[in-house]
């Protein structure tokens, strides 16, 4: 097991006694135990710490961001994923809870195995019908009746993985846009956590979650449009997958609206999982975290006006569309149980109301007059900002 050694001398059980001393001083409920940490040396996550910790550090050359992070993996069933800078270590720390990396690679390969989802890929005459997957209640609690179930497809099973590996640099990027963005001052803390905070800071927090997601959905689509899927550029030889990167390509295409499909479909997975519930005017500022569904209705347009300014408003309007269209898919392929059941009427019956405008306002009206001035003092990223909007009546 790591030991959590920030300081490298074999003391970080002593260290990590001293961390939750500190987390319960602040009043959080987040509280760790050595044994829920992983070794990213162990083979089953050595592949994906290193593509994500990769990644990372392209993203932080981007946004020509010079201070240390570091990628550290636990197990909690509470929590997805937490950022933390404190005084305790010069790293800022991102936390991922190890067991997103199975229940996303299950959720898509089930996807994957499904022949009526993403039809265009592969061999789906290879799958078979099977039973939905059945979604409860938040992503470290997801049950699916395709336990073990992947498609017969090579190439399927393929961009299964990419979807799920994707899925993960959301959680990553989010956790990063809320440190390098200045969201917590110095030895804040901030997760994606099923806890709930009913505080009078949560329209505030919803608009911190909000441009976290922002940051993570532009961070993925810059580095995505850089690769094979986006300007179309060549792997090196001896690449693992190779021929699947290859074909996966060719039936998407290259460009903006392949990079949207991907990305979108992994939004609307890792959003599906993140506690699904009833939607309505009574509780939309409810928790500390926007509902899960609002919040995949913002990155798509996130996305599509990123996009446009790449290809323009054709780009910004197919982004919208893939968006749409990963939702539908994927929502087709679900069978949702317990506390879920009802979920989707609520949404779509608060987006088509008043109330969801008058949330919206509520969220800009806070970023311009609360955070935007404060955010551009304390970010660490020379990314810009959302710029806020004028005019606001709510």
């Amino acid at each position: 097991m790591e030991k959590l050694g920030w300081l490298q001398d074999g003391k970080g059980d002593i260290e990590l006694i001293e961390l939750n001393r500190y987390l319960k001083a602040r009043g959080e409920a987040e509280v760790f135990d050595i044994s829920f940490f992983y070794d990213v040396n162990q083979p089953i996550i050595t592949e994906t710490h290193q593509v994500l910790s990769k990644n990372l550090e392209e993203a932080l050359r981007q946004e020509q961001v010079t201070e240390k992070f570091r990628i550290i993996w636990l197990m909690d069933d509470q929590l997805n994923a937490m950022a933390l800078q404190t005084v305790l270590c010069e790293e800022r720390l991102i936390f991922i809870n190890f067991g997103c990396y199975f229940i996303l690679m299950n959720f898509f390969q089930s996807l994957m195995a499904s022949p009526t989802f993403a039809t265009t890929i592969g061999n789906v005459g290879l799958d078979e019908m099977g039973p939905k997957i059945e979604v409860v209640s938040n992503a470290t609690a997801v049950v699916t009746n395709r336990t073990g179930r992947i498609s017969k497809c090579p190439t399927r099973y393929f961009f299964g993985g990419l979807l799920a590996t994707t899925a993960l640099h959301f959680l990553l990027f989010h956790e990063l846009t809320h440190l390098v963005n200045g969201h917590e001052a110095l030895d804040g803390l901030s997760s994606e956590s099923t806890r709930q905070d009913y505080s009078t800071q949560n329209i505030k927090g919803h608009t911190l979650e909000m441009d976290a997601d922002s940051g993570a959905v532009i961070k993925i689509f810059n580095q995505m449009f850089q690769g094979v899927f986006g300007r179309g550029g060549e792997l090196r030889a001896g690449t693992p997958n190779i021929e699947h990167y290859y074909s996966v390509r060719d039936s998407l295409g290259i460009g903006i609206q392949s990079v949207c499909k991907i990305l979108s479909i992994a939004m609307v997975g890792v959003f599906t999982l993140f506690n699904p519930r009833r939607l309505g005017k009574e509780n939309m500022f409810n928790g500390s975290h926007p509902n899960a569904f609002l919040r995949q209705v913002m990155a798509g347009s996130v996305l599509s006006g990123h996009v446009k300014r790449y290809g323009g408003n054709g780009a910004a309007e197919e982004a919208l569309s893939e968006t749409h269209i990963a939702f539908r898919d994927i929502y087709s392929e679900i069978d949702f149980r317990e506390q879920s059941k009802g979920v989707m009427e609520s949404i779509l019956e608060f987006i088509n109301s008043d109330a969801f405008e008058y949330y919206n306002c509520r969220l800009n009206k806070c970023w311009r007059d609360e955070l935007h001035s404060l955010l551009k003092q304390r970010k660490i990223s020379k990314a810009k900002l959302a710029i806020p909007k004028g005019e606001l009546n709510c």
